[in-house]
C-alpha cells in the first residue's frame, strides 16, 4: 500500500503547488490528519457500515472552515473510492514531503570573479533541478581559479574551473596521453 500512499501524496503535492499554497495545504493536512487520527475520527471514517455520504458529512463537520476546495474534493474522492484507510497515511506522507521541500540546502560557490545576480539565480535553478530541493548559495571569490566556478553542495563537488582543466591537461601530458 506504500505505493498507493505515495501516489495520493503526489496528488496532494501537485494540487498544493498548482495553487501556489504549499504552506497553507501543509497546515490543513496536519489539522485534518490530527482529527482523523483520533479514536472517533478513525472509527468514523473507516467504519465499514457507514455510507460514503455519511463519511463525507463527517468530513464537512471536522474540516477547518478554510480548507481548500480541491483538498476537500480529494478527500471526498478517497471516500467515494472506498480508500478511507489511505487518507491519514497520504496526509502524513504529504506533510513529510512538504516539510522536506521547505528545507533549503546551502551550497558554497567559489568563482574566479564575483557572480552576477542572474548567474546566481541560474545556478540555484540548476541545482534545484538536480537535487530536487531549494538551494541557498553562499559565494566566495578566488582569482587563483583563473575562470569558472566550483560548487560544494550536499557532499558533492562540481568543479568547472579553468585551474582544474589546466591541472587535468598537465596530468594527461605527464602520463603521455593524447590531448
Amino acid at each position: 500500500m506504500a505505493g498507493v500512499t505515495a501516489n495520493y501524496a503526489d496528488v496532494l503535492f501537485e494540487l498544493a503547488n498548482d495553487h501556489d499554497a504549499l504552506d497553507q495545504w501543509l497546515a490543513q493536512a496536519v489539522a485534518i490528519r490530527d482529527v482523523l487520527q483520533t479514536k472517533k475520527g478513525r472509527s468514523t471514517i473507516e467504519h465499514p457500515r457507514m455510507s460514503g455520504a455519511e463519511k463525507r458529512g463527517f468530513l464537512r463537520e471536522v474540516l477547518p472552515a478554510d480548507t481548500p476546495e480541491d483538498m476537500i474534493g480529494f478527500l471526498h474522492m478517497l471516500v467515494s473510492e472506498r480508500q478511507e484507510k489511505q487518507i491519514v497515511p497520504a496526509l502524513a506522507e504529504f506533510v513529510t514531503r512538504g516539510r522536506r521541500e521547505d528545507e533549503k540546502i546551502v551550497a558554497h560557490v567559489v568563482s574566479a570573479v564575483a557572480l552576477k545576480e542572474e548567474q546566481t539565480a541560474a545556478l540555484e535553478e540548476m541545482l534545484y533541478q538536480k537535487l530536487g530541493r531549494q538551494v541557498e548559495l553562499s559565494a566566495e571569490v578566488d582569482p587563483s581559479l583563473i575562470g569558472g566556478f566550483c560548487i560544494y553542495v550536499a557532499g558533492l563537488v562540481i568543479d568547472r574551473t579553468v585551474k582544474k582543466q589546466l591541472n587535468d591537461l598537465r596530468d594527461t601530458i605527464k602520463r603521455g596521453g593524447a590531448v
